[in-house]
């Protein structure tokens, strides 16, 4: 109930939502010609929670409709009354529909969903790869009955599974976020983005985010310190500025995390600017809570230690010593029992 809560709460309005079949591994293509009803509870939670997840996620790139785009001329012509939602979603769907009639890779559901988030027209387009499941199936023969074990294989996936390849468009600004997880079995090539939008790409949170844990190692190795500690304390201090809903600067965090080197913050800010990453990087408060509330870290002596990010640089509680000869010293303090959790 969680996402269907969070939905409602962030004052987002579903107005409809379409499901299309494209099962060209069966011969199965039924576009529908109906919206689902979204007065059924079920089908409800379904689509709320499929929304919230795409809404969301941190790998999420911002583009912009190129020329020409198809889909681009297709919003238009919705907004303007030509089509109503059903119809649109049949046109919007059209192009990956000839994309998997060439190439039936995996037989897929359309979900596409209408609504307004404060006020705000926007829709979201999620390509939901059929899964396998086994099911139950109760036969009669000969007067008794009897049950069997039967494998589906146009199953939808569940509501907790990851999306692989969807879009969220806004209607009013045609601002463009998409995601495409999916291998297309062809080098730098995407489904919603070549195919189905025709348009730019962007970096997403998730890959900015990658990059300064990259160049962070780059530079931990480059001035002879330890990566992993180095991580740990890029880590902190993003859980900590996003838990304090501060702005994350990249040069604030370079000055934060390389406190003792001023050589190292320059070399930081140099390689982030390189790299075109933004002065300031947006993070889902959600996404540093689950992300980046605990701190794991490995030895190579194969002890590896779980601990809340905070405490990182808090001495009271962990400490990271460097000794004479180069190896690290870990003390854990102000311990009041130890559980074993094997």
């Amino acid at each position: 109930m969680e996402d269907v809560d969070l939905v409602e709460k962030k004052g987002i309005v579903i107005n409809t939502a379409v499901l299309h079949v494209l099962d060209y591994k069966r011969g199965v293509s039924v576009l529908s010609k109906k919206s689902l009803n979204l007065e059924d509870d079920t089908i409800n939670k379904y689509v709320k929670r499929m929304l919230n997840k795409m809404r969301k996620d941190i790998r999420l790139k911002k583009g912009t409709f190129n020329d020409g785009s198809l889909m681009e001329r297709l919003i238009g012509q919705f907004t303007s009354g030509e089509y109503n939602f059903t119809d649109f979603s049949i046109q919007a769907v059209s192009s990956f529909n000839d994309f998997l009639k060439e190439k039936a890779l995996q037989s897929y559901d359309v979900l596409m969903i209408y609504y307004q988030e404060e006020d705000v027209p926007a829709f979201a387009m999620a390509l939901l790869a059929n899964q396998p499941a086994y099911t139950h199936q109760t036969e009669v023969s000969d007067g008794l009955e009897s049950n069997t074990i039967l494998l589906q294989n146009s199953v939808l996936p569940a509501p907790t599974k990851k999306i692989d390849t969807f879009a969220v468009v806004n209607l009013v600004n045609k601002e463009v976020q998409y995601v495409d997880d999916t291998d297309w079995d062809q080098p730098d090539f995407s489904v919603m983005r070549d195919v189905i939008l025709n348009c730019s790409s962007g970096q997403s949170k998730a890959e900015i985010l990658d990059q300064v844990s990259e160049i962070t190692s780059e530079i931990a190795e480059e001035y002879e310190e330890n990566p992993s500690l180095m991580l740990s304390k890029v880590k902190n201090y993003i859980h900590e500025t996003v838990t304090d809903e501060k702005p994350l600067k990249t040069e604030d965090l370079a000055i934060h995390v390389f406190n003792d080197s001023e050589e190292m913050q320059n070399s930081f800010i140099s390689k982030s600017a390189e790299k075109q990453l933004p002065e300031e990087i947006e993070v889902p408060k959600s996404v540093s809570t689950r992300k980046m509330k605990n701190q794991k870290i490995k030895t190579d002596t194969g002890i590896e230690i779980t601990f809340p990010t905070e405490y990182f640089e808090n001495p009271d509680f962990i400490e990271f010593v460097t000794r004479e000869d180069g190896t690290l010293t870990i003390e854990i303090k102000r311990i009041g029992k130890i559980e074993n959790k094997g």
